[in-house]
């Protein structure tokens, strides 16, 4: 059996409708990445739906906020990253 090709791309605004599949199980419960995007105390202020709202803001920046991967064209994966003055390591010093 051949493995279906995979492909990984960067989370882009034109990909929300991929992201929102990859994340959206726990829905506006999700964290959606932000646990690590935002001081803690912006965090436990985000509410129903922060998280997502943040998220799908952070798409339409310059530096997108991770990746996603697909196989066989279809959504597979989603890594989060970004660059360390932006993450909860720096926001909360």
């Amino acid at each position: 059996m051949t493995a279906a090709p995979m492909t990984v791309v960067p989370a882009t605004a034109e990909r929300w409708a991929d992201v929102q599949l990859l994340l959206g199980d726990d829905g506006d419960r999700g964290c959606w990445c932000q646990y690590w995007r935002q001081s803690s105390g912006d965090y436990s202020r985000l509410g129903p739906g922060g998280g997502r709202r943040a998220l799908r803001g952070q798409l339409d920046e310059a530096i997108p906020p991770g990746l996603v991967a697909y196989i066989g064209g279809e959504p597979a994966g989603w890594c989060g990253f970004g660059p360390r003055i932006l993450m909860r390591l720096d926001l909360d010093e």
